[in-house]
């Protein structure tokens, strides 16, 4: 316990850090400039700023098998050119930031986690690029953005496979100019407050294959328009989408800022989804251009299929 790091990890490499207890520092851990180094089964809680920070070409640095709690800031913040990052079986909960904060870091690997009741997301990746997320148990997030696993454009080329998420405000969220080829496939979302799956801002050539979305407040998947440009070139396919929600799949393009909006050329393919008992199966608006082939709707309490607002050129 002090006022500075816990332990601080400067131009060092091939250190093991291990079943070491990190109490009421500014941050428990510091790494920088070094690489090849573990940290495994510590335990970092109470600080009064970040859990562990991974900063200016920490390389290769794997976390294992840590309790990260309660910490003022984020749990783990990786950011500036900390590459090859592993975050593998840490339980991270109850910290006031985002569990886990990737800022302009690419080729991380983060599965096997637990991630809990932290202060706004579970995982928040910004202006990175290369990210495999996979299997984590992600829930409980409510305050601030309330975001299980959110992409910040620009992001490219990361995936996120076969996590669970539930109690979330919203499960996953990808967006911005720049947020394009990733791939969402084969995650379970479960009661998610408001969306399952939400894409926005102007995304292209997204996919989203093979998740089961159940009972999300709002939309299960919805792919919109706010501010900064449409989505489009998204392919949405083979999706298990289940209510009680508004609607399976939801395209629109409406903006608060403008009186009659313009519909948008979003070119998406939706197929070979199984939607049932939403409200609506499949929601058009403002939307043109897409493509929506061999999906299979069924209990829909209002409409399987709604085009609306000046939608045309869909198929």
């Amino acid at each position: 316990s002090n006022k500075g790091n816990g332990i601080l990890i400067s131009a060092a490499v091939w250190n093991v850090i291990y079943n070491v207890t990190l109490l009421s520092n500014n941050n428990g851990m510091y790494v920088e400039n070094s690489k090849n180094n573990t940290v495994s089964n510590c335990n970092v809680s109470l600080s009064a700023s970040h859990g562990i920070i991974l900063k200016s070409y920490a390389y290769n640095t794997q976390l294992v098998n840590n309790n990260i709690w309660l910490n003022a800031g984020h749990g783990i913040y990786d950011y500036w050119l900390a590459p090859y990052t592993a975050v593998v079986n840490n339980t991270i909960c109850k910290n006031n930031g985002i569990g886990i904060f990737y800022l302009s870091s690419d080729h991380v690997t983060t599965r096997d986690n637990r991630i809990r009741n932290n202060g706004d997301y579970g995982i928040l990746v910004e202006n990175s690029h290369y990210h495999l997320i996979k299997n984590n148990t992600i829930s409980g997030h409510t305050l601030g953005a309330g975001m299980g696993i959110r992409f910040k454009a620009p992001t490219a080329y990361n995936h996120a496979e076969k996590n669970n998420l539930s109690g979330n405000l919203v499960g996953i969220t990808g967006g911005y100019a720049g947020h394009r080829h990733n791939l969402i496939s084969n995650n379970s979302l479960w009661n998610n407050v408001n969306y399952g799956i939400h894409s926005e801002h102007g995304d292209d050539n997204n996919t989203i294959k093979g998740n089961t979305v159940v009972g999300s407040g709002i939309h299960n998947i919805i792919l919109e328009y706010i501010n900064s440009g449409a989505p489009r070139d998204d392919v949405v396919s083979d999706n298990i989408l289940i209510g009680p929600s508004d609607s399976g799949i939801t395209i629109s393009n409406s903006r608060d800022d403008i009186p009659i909006p313009i519909p948008i050329s979003n070119r998406m393919k939706i197929s070979g989804n199984s939607i049932r008992g939403c409200k609506y199966g499949i929601y058009l608006y403002y939307s043109k251009n897409n493509s929506i082939i061999n999906n299979n709707i069924s209990d829909a309490s209002i409409y399987s299929v709604r085009v609306i607002s000046k939608s045309s050129d869909n198929r």
